[in-house]
């Protein structure tokens, strides 16, 4: 591999950590803390009461509410992520610094560090890696010339 090609691969290839990322936080939510259908998890939520009743409790509308706000959030991370960041489109670049947002406001609000850290580091990396395919170096206009 020459050198500019081996300085591609990441670059090409940084897409990768964000989808990953987008699908753990799928699993999160669609799981509980007993399983992905237990009592306590969302799915468990949606699929334990009527849903356009109000006689669901508050845990179930607050799981419902949880639910639907996570599920949007990766079905339009997987959107941006697979299309638009990996054809270099800067809005795509901006929007997606969304995620490290997210952590670190997970770490500011529940104290958790180890998991929300980590994964903000990768979304983090993830973005910065790829910086010059979504903003590269102007080239100089032709300067002047001075006799």
């Amino acid at each position: 591999m020459s050198p500019t090609t081996s300085a591609k691969v990441p670059i090409k290839y940084a897409w990768i950590p964000l989808f990953l990322v987008t699908l753990v936080i799928l699993l999160i939510v669609s799981g509980g803390e007993q399983g992905p259908v237990a009592e306590g998890s969302v799915l468990h939520a949606f699929t334990s009461r009527p849903l356009f009743t109000d006689e669901a409790p508050d845990s179930i509308l607050k799981l419902r509410l949880l639910g639907t706000i996570l599920l949007g959030m990766v079905v339009f991370g997987l959107a941006i992520i697979l299309k638009p960041f990996r054809r270099g489109e800067r809005w795509a670049w901006c929007v997606l610094w969304y995620y490290p947002v997210f952590f670190v406001l997970h770490i500011i609000a529940f104290g958790t560090f180890v998991i929300d850290g980590v994964f903000a580091l990768i979304c983090v990396l993830s973005l910065l890696v790829p910086y010059r395919k979504f903003f590269p170096k102007q080239r100089a206009e032709s300067e002047p010339q001075t006799s």
